[in-house]
């Protein structure tokens, strides 16, 4: 099958776009589903959110790199890895050492172009391989969007990994108030 762009519309989070989209090379992606966020009707886990906003905010106002580990009881932990890319972007990659399963890319909607191309950079610089369709992707859905990436099956169906970037999504996005 090679590398696959498989998209997945996990739809509308809270008031911002989410879109999956699988790049690994298994011959079972056609028929797995991504993972659903491990949230309720009423926003929680909140603990998540608590936790990733303290770590984001040790920038003193802007968003911070950290490196956290999102545990969600009876499920194997996952580390995450922020690093912002301008001042209203920035990726979030979801890591079992020693490798990187996925990569949540959080666009605002009001960051300037250098930002996008830092986007890129920075995914390049950690080798991982974004083939061109996807920056399409990122191009023309409506901003404030949350692409996540999943590079091999096991992320693409870890619940504890769409756990934590519903998370950082709606924690990075409410710092610029475009989430609730």
């Amino acid at each position: 099958m090679g590398s696959a762009y498989v998209p997945r519309y996990t739809g509308p989070m809270v008031d911002y776009k989410c879109v999956s989209i699988y790049l690994g090379k298994s011959p079972a992606a056609p028929y797995a589903l991504p993972a659903n966020a491990l949230v309720s009707p009423e926003g929680k886990p909140e603990f998540l959110c608590q936790q990733l906003k303290r770590s984001l905010l040790e920038g003193k106002g802007e968003p911070a790199p950290f490196r956290a580990k999102i545990q969600i009881p009876e499920l194997p932990p996952v580390d995450v890895k922020w690093r912002p890319v301008g001042q209203t972007a920035g990726i979030g990659y979801w890591e079992r050492p020693p490798r990187v399963g996925a990569a949540s890319l959080l666009l605002n909607g009001t960051e300037f172009d250098n930002e996008r191309t830092k986007l890129r950079t920075e995914l390049r610089v950690q080798a991982l391989a974004v083939p061109p369709r996807v920056w399409e992707v990122v191009d023309k859905e409506v901003k404030p969007l949350c692409v996540n990436l999943f590079f091999d099956l096991y992320s693409f169906t870890d619940p504890v990994i769409a756990t934590g970037a519903w998370a950082l999504a709606k924690t990075f996005f409410s710092m610029f108030a475009t989430a609730e």
